[in-house]
């Protein structure tokens, strides 16, 4: 063991030196991994942080990084934002705002570009400061949580979370339930789950649950909630089909509305209904938020009649679920079909404002129909979340230099609707687990290029 003389790394013990800068790398003193500028489980600086990273309570246990031959590197060869550089890993030259061959940023892109798969890992700028955590922002951040907002030691995951702006949640409902916890400051997204219109005015609300006594209630209201698919009966998973009997919850519209999962535009005249008294409020109105089918099997034609009839959502909305545990790129495909689509339908209907991806995580079903695993390892799930965030962040996914996804929640529950644990923080000690680690650094990562800087590379036309 020895210790190197940079500010928190004073104390560090230096384990091989075999990692690079946002590598993913095991927690000291844990099962759990982590990648990069974030937390470990037991409070401590990941290994693979860069070297100025020090948002951590207990600062650095171990270091994998020689961070010596990187600063010797980093100076040895200045260069200019926007200068033809080589990419690091690579025989590859670079630009700028540019993704090299291994998915890292260039190393003369701009401080604020974020739109590559992986971090710089090498950064040759004259001013090579670390880029600080956006500020909270003034409104409502680009993270929250489907439901399942923590409810214990907010002094713990409460100041995480809000330097990655992670500030709002939904419940399938109208306003805030008695039972929700509130987090200091949060805003609220009402969602008409069926039919029906609701008479509950956006801004703060008094809470009369657990937590803070009031929240924001946001001025965007959620369409349907999966009208595409039959979906579960939340309540009794027992009950396999509507025929089957009456199912006090169920989990999607479509239980209720059958005629609509095959046909989208069945019930035009009640969406303009609702369409219309929300605009009258105030609101911006997101499309039905599709479970499975972002094309033209359901969301391409109901947003054409909409739009055809003068009532185009501001915003579409969508799920993505992974299928089993599996981390393999395979599994992901489909969530970059559904980005497809929603490029497609922004650049077919230019008033559409982005999407909302409202819930998101893994099931434990196999879509093949085999027999899943019954439980799934944090690390599998950690990868199968930074996988989707980098394909967010691919250029193609901006037009004009702005981000086409406008919010994420991710659904932090544990096995409700045949998930595995996709818990941020741990609802029985209210600890930080895996997950929500990896949540505060993509979603930090994302609030910092969610508008880029044009060129060739990033206009979408």
């Amino acid at each position: 063991m020895r210790t190197i003389g940079f500010a928190s790394l004073l104390a560090a013990e230096v384990v091989g030196q075999d990692c690079t800068v946002n590598e993913a790398v095991q927690c000291p003193n844990s099962d759990a991994w982590c990648r990069g500028d974030m937390c470990c489980p037991d409070g401590s600086i990941c290994p693979s942080a860069q070297m100025r990273f020090e948002k951590c309570a207990r600062g650095r246990e171990r270091v994998c990084v020689d961070f010596e031959a990187t600063t010797q590197s980093r100076c040895s060869s200045i260069c200019n934002v926007g200068d033809e550089v080589q990419c690091p890993e690579s025989n590859a030259w670079c630009k700028g705002n540019e993704c090299c061959p291994n998915g890292s940023i260039c190393p003369s892109a701009a401080p604020n570009f974020g739109a590559c798969e992986r971090a710089k890992a090498e950064d040759c700028t004259a001013d090579s400061a670390p880029i600080p955590s956006p500020p909270p922002p003034s409104g409502m951040g680009f993270c929250g949580v489907a439901s399942g907002t923590p409810n214990k030691n907010e002094e713990t995951w409460g100041p995480l979370f809000n330097s990655a702006s992670i500030n709002w949640f939904w419940n399938w409902d109208i306003q805030a339930k008695s039972t929700d916890y509130v987090p200091e400051g949060w805003y609220f997204v009402p969602n008409l789950w069926g039919t029906g219109s609701f008479t509950v005015g956006s801004g703060v609300t008094a809470h009369d649950g657990p937590g803070a006594s009031t929240y924001i209630v946001k001025d965007i209201v959620l369409g349907w909630n999966e009208p595409d698919i039959v979906g579960l009966c939340i309540s009794q998973p027992e009950i396999m089909s509507p025929s089957d009997g009456w199912c006090p919850v169920a989990g999607s519209m479509g239980w209720w509305f059958p005629e609509l999962v095959n046909n989208s535009v069945v019930l035009m005249d009640d969406w303009y209904q609702q369409h219309d008294d929300s605009r009258s409020k105030g609101y911006s109105v997101a499309s039905p938020q599709v479970a499975a089918f972002t094309d033209e099997r359901w969301l391409k034609p109901f947003v054409r009649a909409s739009c055809n009839a003068g009532r185009c959502p501001q915003m579409l909305a969508w799920h993505f679920y992974s299928g089993g545990c599996h981390d393999d790129d395979s599994y992901l495909e489909e969530f970059s079909g559904r980005l497809d689509d929603t490029l497609a339908l922004m650049q077919e209907f230019p008033s559409i404002d982005g999407t909302m991806i409202t819930e998101a995580g893994t099931l434990a079903l196999e879509f093949d129909g085999s027999e899943p695993a019954a439980t799934c390892p944090d690390s599998v799930l950690v990868t199968v979340m930074h996988k989707m965030f980098a394909i967010m962040r691919q250029p193609k996914y901006y037009i004009n230099g702005r981000h086409i996804v406008r919010h994420f929640s991710w659904f932090s529950q544990d096995g409700t609707g045949a998930t595995y644990n996709l818990s941020l923080v741990d609802p029985s000690t209210g600890e930080m687990r895996p997950l929500g680690y990896a949540y505060v650094e993509e979603c930090r990562a994302m609030m910092a290029s969610l508008e880029i800087p044009m060129n060739t590379s990033t206009l979408v036309v």
